[in-house]
């Protein structure tokens, strides 16, 4: 029998309220956990580690993910459900789930942080800071089909040399998905029928903490 096992952690600002098996198919696995946020604080960004074992091995994963829209923010009580997937060879005896990571819109935090989440979100908001701040300067100097064709040309592993290489593994990992969210949200705007939306989508925040709380 399938054993769902939820850490206990004092003080976590997500409660993790409820759990049901989508499906006991080891390579099509899902679990679906209902979380709400117990704080009183939105929330901007989190982390949510899963441990499967079967009779033969154990495998972890962490969810993470960055909020990036005023809409997205998760608000005080609201109970969202999260899809928990991990395929396996062999069937699934536990899986166990732990919150180890979370930021509110203030920029204050908790967490183990054992995944390094912080230095996730650090590098995607350098890279996409990074990334839109040289796109702009090549939009105010060489023009816009200029900026278009390196939106479309660009991929994030070529501009990775101008960043100092003291950062952690996930650090970098988080700049290149910064930098490649930007372009991808840059090459929707260049098929949208708004000419006004490359420049719009060029001067957006990255994500809520760019926003200045009043």
């Amino acid at each position: 029998m399938l054993s769902v096992i939820v850490t206990p952690q004092e003080g976590s600002p997500l409660h993790i309220v409820s759990t049901w098996v989508a499906s006991r198919e080891p390579k099509q696995f899902k679990l679906i956990a209902q979380v709400q946020n117990k704080s009183g604080k939105e929330i901007r960004a989190y982390a949510i580690n899963s441990q499967t074992a079967t009779n033969t091995q154990q495998n972890g994963l962490s969810q993470f993910m960055n909020l990036t829209r005023r809409s997205e923010l998760w608000h005080p009580t609201e109970v969202r459900a999260i899809e928990f997937s991990d395929p396996q060879d062999g069937q699934i005896e536990s899986i166990r789930l732990t919150i180890d990571f979370v930021e509110f819109d203030d920029g204050t935090t908790w967490g183990p942080d054992t995944q390094n989440s912080r230095d996730i979100l650090a590098g995607q908001r350098e890279g996409a800071r990074l990334e839109k701040q040289r796109l702009h300067k090549l939009l105010q100097g060489k023009g816009r089909e200029a900026l278009v064709d390196e939106i479309l040309r660009v991929s994030s592993m070529q501009v990775d040399n101008a960043v100092q290489n003291n950062h952690s593994p996930q650090w970098f990992s988080g700049y290149r998905s910064g930098v490649s969210a930007v372009h991808r949200h840059l090459k929707e705007a260049l098929g949208s029928r708004d000419k006004d939306a490359i420049d719009s989508e060029l001067f957006k925040e990255f994500d809520t903490s760019e926003v200045i709380h009043k």
